[in-house]
This record gives structure tokens, sequence and C-alpha cells, in this order.
């Protein structure tokens, strides 16, 4: 028999394009989790996904809670998840339990929400530097978003010497209380012609940012990008890059990267550096999922920085 429960549902109508709604949840299969949820964490990716969709479809991939019953996990454990059905943001989830991870006694749900898609994506990002980032330098881009927040700090825990890229002197003293070691306000890279080269640059931007910091990578560079919110289109500059011999782009799909590495494998690396203090989430708004439409508005107009926890209560 089905059950009902309570979940957060797309309405391209209201303001925050969510709304509070019931929907039936999915019968779990052998390899899956059943999570109560108690914790959700916001993307903007999400709310994006949410403008464009028919009212009533289900939403949300970040989400901490207890297990209810499920592969390889003993009912009661606390566990984080990254919802790839995009269908977290409810009372009741079922996510193959690859995508699960247990969480440390020492790390609280609300910390625990906020790390799988941006602190994941982040890790990936780094990740992709490869070896040789110890005593190097790395440029991150759009660091007052949660990516990029995440980003200075595990480049940091990776041995760089850390660049933030902010668009205006009010954000300065944000990125330095992240952990930069350089901060350069610029919101098309040209600022960046005086600054030393890259050997990683981890980007969420685009356009002629992106375009300016792959100029600056060095021979052995590589440039990371997961997303756009700029221009989604650059000149990418040959001459530079051909003298370079070994730069490299990579485009970033955490989806993608989850076929290879599951949140399972990914997730513990990142709970274990928040437990040894080495990783922070700054959790700006902290409250009842009826605020959900809210917060989503505000996510959407930029009114804050970091990461927004929601309680399912």
């Amino acid at each position: 028999m089905s059950e009902t429960i309570r979940a957060v549902l797309t309405d391209p109508d209201v303001k925050g394009y969510v709304r509070l709604g019931e929907r039936e949840l999915r019968e779990a299969g052998s390899d899956d989790v059943v999570i109560c949820v108690e914790r959700f964490s916001l993307n903007r990716g999400e709310v994006r996904f949410a403008s464009g969709k028919p009212s009533g479809t289900p939403i949300g991939w970040d989400v901490a809670g207890t297990v209810e019953s499920g592969a390889g996990f003993e009912p009661g454990t606390r566990v984080v998840a990254f919802v790839r059905a995009q269908d977290g943001w409810a009372q009741k989830v079922v996510v193959p339990a690859r995508d699960v991870a247990p969480v440390p006694s020492d790390v609280s749900l609300d910390i625990a929400a906020a790390l799988p898609v941006a602190a994941g994506t982040a890790l990936a990002a780094i990740d992709a530097g490869g070896d040789g980032l110890i005593g190097r330098r790395a440029l991150v881009t759009g660091v007052t978003g949660g990516v990029g927040g995440f980003a200075v700090q595990l480049a940091r825990a990776a041995g760089t010497t850390v660049v933030a890229q902010v668009r205006q002197q009010a954000q300065v003293k944000y990125a330095e209380s992240l952990g930069a070691d350089q901060v350069v306000v610029t919101s098309d890279g040209s600022e960046l012609a005086d600054v030393e080269g890259f050997r990683l640059v981890v980007d969420g931007i685009g356009g002629q940012l992106l375009q300016r910091a792959i100029a600056k990578l060095d021979d052995d560079g590589v440039a990371v990008a997961y997303g756009v919110t700029g221009s989604p289109e650059i000149a990418l500059p040959l001459g530079a890059m051909l003298g370079k011999g070994r730069a490299t782009i990579r485009g970033l799909n955490l989806y993608a990267v989850s076929d290879v590495i599951p949140p399972s494998a990914r997730l513990p690396r990142l709970l274990e550096l928040v437990a040894r203090n080495r990783l922070v989430a700054d959790i700006v708004d902290r409250g009842s999922w009826s605020n959900v439409a809210r917060v989503c508005d505000d996510l959407i107009e930029r009114r804050f920085q970091g990461k927004a926890v929601l309680h399912v209560d």
C-alpha cells in the first residue's frame, strides 16, 4: 500500500516557485534506504528547476535524517544523502544505498544536510586538479555561493594558496573568513591581469571571467567549470592554451561524477573534514520548512551568502 507524505512541490505561479503539499512515497527496492528527513538544504539549481516544471513536481537534492529501513543501515542511523531523483524535500524519501552515508555523532544534521551538492561539487573540482596541488595556487570564483565557499576551504586543505574572486568590495571580508589568501574584486576577470598564474581554477560563472582565468593557467594547469551564472559562451584563448602545452579545461557535472564515485564514498571524506574542523558550512537561515517559498525567493534574489538549511517539522 502506498504512503502519503507531506512534501515540497513545485508551483511556478507562486513566489519562490514552491509550496507544501502531499504526494505518494515511492516504493523502496532491495537496494534502497527509506529516510525520515529531518533537515534539507537548498541550492540555486533546484529553484531554477522548480521555475520551469509543472505544478506538483517533487524537488530536492540534499537531505539528512534517520533511517527507517533499508539496505546496509540499522533503523535510527543518522544519515545524509544526495537524492539524485530530486524528490528529497519531504517527510520521507527513498534513496539508493550508494547515495547515502552515515553521519558521525560529532557532526550535526544541519551541517550534514548542507554538504551533498555544494560541498560534493567543490570536492570533485579540487580532486580534478589531481596531484601536485601542494604549494601551488588556485583561483576560486563566486566564493559567496555554496560551491565556491566550500571550494576555498577544500583548496586550502589540499595545500594551495587560494585566490578568491568576488564581485563587490563588501564581500572581501567574507572571502577572507573562508580562508582565502588573496581576494580579487572583479566581475569580468580584468583585474586578474596582474595576478600570478594558477595550477587550478574552479569556476561557476563562465563568460569573460572564465576566459581570462584560463589565460592565467600554469603550463600544467586545470580549469574546472561546474556551472554558469554568467554567460555560457567564452572565446577560448587558443594561443595561450597551445603555448602552455599541458593545460586542460574540464566540465564538471555531479551526476556524472556520482556514477563513477558514489556519494557513499565521497560524503564520508567531507564529514571527516567537518569533524576535524577543517571544513565549515556557513548556514545562514535555519527554520521550519513552512518558510521554504520565502527562502527560495531569497536564494533567487541572492539576499544571503552561504547555505540555507530548513527543518522538516
